[in-house]
């Protein structure tokens, strides 16, 4: 595996990459990938078509699942949730007692 690994990490991180623009995203879900991978080894089976299309199958399923959490997730600004300069949040924090 370690060989197949360093055949084709480079391809899949890039594939990866491009469609999610974020290198940490990037590098988890191509670790995932491999590890998909090392978990269906054993029922791989050559078609006539290259391991690395195989790889790239489980990239693209893993990807599509990033989006689809990601949609799940909105994004809120910081700004947006803490109190601003002059709110009463010592009021409020005291109502709540």
């Amino acid at each position: 595996m370690g060989e197949l690994y360093n055949g084709h990490v480079d391809l899949i991180y890039r594939y990866v990459y491009t469609r999610v623009r974020d290198e940490a995203a990037g590098e988890d879900l191509t670790a995932e990938v491999f590890l998909k991978a090392l978990e269906g080894l054993s029922a791989y089976e050559a078609r006539g078509y290259p391991f690395r299309a195989w790889l790239y199958r489980i990239a693209r399923a893993r990807t599509v699942g990033y989006w689809r959490r990601e949609e799940r997730r909105p994004e809120v600004a910081l700004e947006d949730t803490l109190p601003t300069e002059g709110s009463h949040s010592e009021q409020l924090v005291e109502m709540q007692d």
